[in-house]
């Protein structure tokens, strides 16, 4: 089943709004949270590939659920808060809500060709050096850094 703009999660407490990208485990979409007082907030919803095994699947699921809690291990600004992880039974996959990062990811930003100055590359480096000093201190490996997963 493919997921369309304004399909429902988790009982229309989430609504997809768009595609982000496409990974390895799974794809990521920029979505509405209802929150208990009425207000929305836009956030990140990684959703797992549909066409697995029960095995994949299964596989799939303890990685997500990994993530999840690694992610949720963390408080620091260069690195995405985790808002909750589920399992949504009307699409028969795992699901793993993040906070939304407005930008772009550093590969969009290169692709131009035009690269980018040394002063913003070095800030850039700092502070993905930091987000990993800070995973690596908890005996954590990011495994997957690259121009891609990072925003800018």
């Amino acid at each position: 089943m493919k997921l369309s703009a304004e399909y429902s999660l988790k009982d229309g407490i989430y609504t997809i709004q768009s595609k982000l990208g496409t990974g390895g485990f799974g794809t990521t979409y920029q979505a509405t949270r209802n929150l208990p007082d009425g207000q929305e907030e836009i956030v990140a919803i990684k959703i797992g590939r549909e066409e697995l095994s029960d095995n994949e699947r299964s596989k799939i699921e303890e990685k997500f659920q990994d993530e999840a809690q690694r992610i949720n291990q963390f408080n620091h600004n260069h690195i995405v808060k985790f808002i909750e992880y589920f399992y949504e039974p009307t699409i028969n996959r795992p699901c793993l809500v993040m906070e939304y990062i407005e930008g772009e990811t550093l590969q969009k930003l290169t692709q131009a060709g035009n690269g980018i100055p040394e002063e913003q590359a070095i800030k850039y480096i700092r502070q993905v050096a930091n987000a990993l000093e800070a995973m690596h201190e908890v005996n954590l490996i990011h495994r997957d850094v690259n121009h891609r997963n990072i925003m800018v």
